[in-house]
């Protein structure tokens, strides 16, 4: 099972990141659509695991960073049942409550992968292992048999090796996916920015 991530522009982090040496083919240009619409192409922060594997396979946050409404309904009024989502670990909901004071909250920013945000790892099996990822998907990894044993044999960090092979022939596939040529779509200058 290869586990995906949902970083638009991963190429660029991962080619600047010493954490992995990572071949992922020799394409260096990608035509993206012109649209400033990029997030509605991104898999949902409250994703499960049917959904997720429908859109991929499923999904990592290993880079960046998130605004409070992508995952404040997982701290506050989360149901009739629980004030925050029972799968997230308590302490780690009461430190980003501290962070997040409301679910309208659009200015403060968390890090996905807390303490390597920006570095290109497997530290993220670690927190969601533990009950600390930040997205309703990362919870549903655990949720599942295949998911959650891949999530737990990551994060012993006996098999970074492992994962960085699968993320690596993931990229080819992801890269070969809708590919648009031609007049289609845009070379961006930086793929967060619309030219």
């Amino acid at each position: 099972m290869l586990l995906f991530t949902e970083c638009l522009d991963v190429r660029h982090s991962v080619n600047s990141s010493t954490a992995a040496q990572l071949h992922v083919g020799l394409v260096h240009v990608y035509r993206v659509p012109r649209s400033t619409a990029l997030g509605k192409q991104k898999p949902p922060a409250y994703g499960d695991i049917p959904l997720l594997t429908k859109i991929f396979a499923s999904k990592g946050h290993t880079l960046g960073t998130a605004h409070c409404p992508s995952y404040a309904d997982r701290l506050y009024n989360f149901s009739s049942a629980y004030n925050s989502d029972p799968s997230l670990d308590s302490e780690y909901a009461d430190r980003l409550r501290t962070r997040c004071k409301s679910v309208d909250n659009k200015a403060m920013l968390s890090e996905m992968d807390p303490g390597s945000y920006k570095t290109f790892d497997t530290s993220y099996y670690h927190h969601v292992a533990k009950r600390r990822g930040l997205f309703q998907s990362d919870a549903a990894l655990l949720a599942d048999a295949t998911t959650r044993e891949y999530v737990q044999r990551i994060a012993t960090g006996k098999f970074d090796d492992v994962f960085f092979k699968d993320f690596s022939e993931s990229m080819i596939k992801m890269g070969n996916v809708s590919v648009l040529t031609g007049a289609v779509g845009e070379i961006r200058k930086k793929c967060y920015i619309v030219n």
